[in-house]
This record gives structure tokens, C-alpha cells and sequence, in this order.
């Protein structure tokens, strides 16, 4: 594996799991509850809320793929832009 697709995914690790805390932080502070469906909600973008509502694991780990699946496309682009934008990189 060369150098950059191990800062890549190693960035996209770091970043997903950050986003992941922080959302649930949030619902945390918002609610004082900690949120059980948070994956499900993510999954019905894709599936319809109606249909992930009663989903089991499959479904959250849908909803993990798509978090960490959503980081990945936005750490490549970013990743890609400092390549070709000089005041980036």
C-alpha cells in the first residue's frame, strides 16, 4: 500500500469516527439522551425512514458504511484538490 492511500484511509478513520462522536455528542447535549437509531436515520436516505425504522443489524451497518462511505468521498476530494490547487497544499 503506498504512502498516500495509507494517509488517505487513515484520514478517513480518523475523520468518520470524529463525525460519528460529534453527532452523537450533540444529540446528547441536545437531548440528555443518547440517540439508538442515529444509523437508521443514516440508512434512510438511501432505504426510506420507513423502511429502516425496524431494521436490525444489517441496516446499521448500512448506515455505518454510508457515514464512513460519505467521509471518503469528501477526504478524496479534498485529498485530489491540494494536488491541484496551489494556495491548498
Amino acid at each position: 500500500m503506498t504512502s498516500f492511500a495509507k494517509r488517505l484511509l487513515l484520514t478517513v478513520l480518523i475523520a468518520g469516527t470524529l463525525d460519528i462522536t460529534s453527532a452523537y455528542v450533540n444529540i446528547f447535549i441536545q437531548t440528555g439522551h443518547i440517540s439508538r437509531k442515529m444509523f437508521q436515520y443514516i440508512a434512510g436516505g438511501a432505504l426510506g425512514l420507513k423502511n429502516t425504522m425496524n431494521g436490525g443489524v444489517p441496516v446499521i451497518l448500512l448506515g455505518i458504511f454510508f457515514d464512513y462511505f460519505i467521509v471518503f468521498c469528501f477526504t478524496c476530494f479534498f485529498f485530489f484538490s491540494t494536488v491541484k490547487i496551489d494556495f491548498l497544499g
